[in-house]
């Protein structure tokens, strides 16, 4: 099976709750910022994809509550965006993907 990198961009409006399309069993790299201000994450995934599945991800600030989750289910580290379009950091982004424990 051959693997590829892609880009999967947030919507612009951060911070908030985002579920992105992505093929099944894709492998999350990391999130970032591009310079015109576009947050993605970018995941490897199989070349040829046969399934996709909906993963949830949070965005917040730093110093901002990430609400409780009820159940079997937890917030995950994916990385931290840098938001530097302004020259300085303006806003830290802080990337988590909703799982279910055991994943």
């Amino acid at each position: 099976m051959a693997v590829v990198v892609h880009k999967f961009p947030f919507s612009n409006e951060l911070p908030e709750e985002q579920i992105i399309t992505m093929p099944v069993g894709a492998v999350i790299l990391c999130a970032k910022m591009k310079e015109d201000g576009e947050a993605a994450i970018w995941a490897l995934v199989d070349e040829n994809p046969t399934a996709y599945e909906g993963r949830t991800f949070i965005i917040v600030g730093t110093g901002h509550v990430i609400k409780e989750r009820e159940g079997n289910v937890w917030v995950k580290y994916v990385d931290t965006i840098l938001d530097d379009r302004n020259g300085t950091y303006t806003y830290v982004w802080h990337v988590f993907e909703v799982v279910t424990h055991g994943k």
